[in-house]
């Protein structure tokens, strides 16, 4: 790493004030910026491949994060729910202030617009008709 530029006393000077640099003093100072703007172009060159690799596995993270999304979707505990279980769900979903009304927006006609597992549940379950 070079040396601070405010660690070196010839010019921690030009810092404290506006003074216009010397000719001599201008060459100096840019060639003493040659190694830090080469390290500066290097670091940032090195920024954008560690940003392409991170985009990279954040797109690959997405892409499994899915698959295993679809693969829990079929290891789901609700698919495991006997439909004896789903018929007294389905009954306790019906309205107890008034009868059912057979309104797809009501138990139980809205129960067997989900799925054909609750389907088959509902129509199979007299209780709920």
């Amino acid at each position: 790493m070079a040396l601070a530029i405010t660690d070196d006393p010839d010019f921690s000077r030009w810092l404290e004030n506006n003074e216009a640099p010397s000719k001599a003093t201008i060459d100096q100072v840019n060639e003493l910026l040659e190694e830090p703007m080469k390290e500066l172009r290097s670091i940032q060159a090195e920024i954008r491949h560690l940003a392409t690799l991170i985009q990279d596995l954040k797109e690959k993270e997405q892409a499994t994060q899915a698959t295993i999304n679809l693969y829990n979707r079929i290891l789901s505990p609700v698919r495991r729910v006997a439909p004896e279980i789903w018929s007294e769900i389905f009954y306790h979903c019906l309205p107890t202030q008034r009868n059912p009304i057979m309104s797809t927006s009501d138990a139980p006609l809205l129960l067997i617009r989900v799925c054909s597992t609750w389907r088959s549940a509902a129509l199979s379950s007299p209780r709920l008709w």
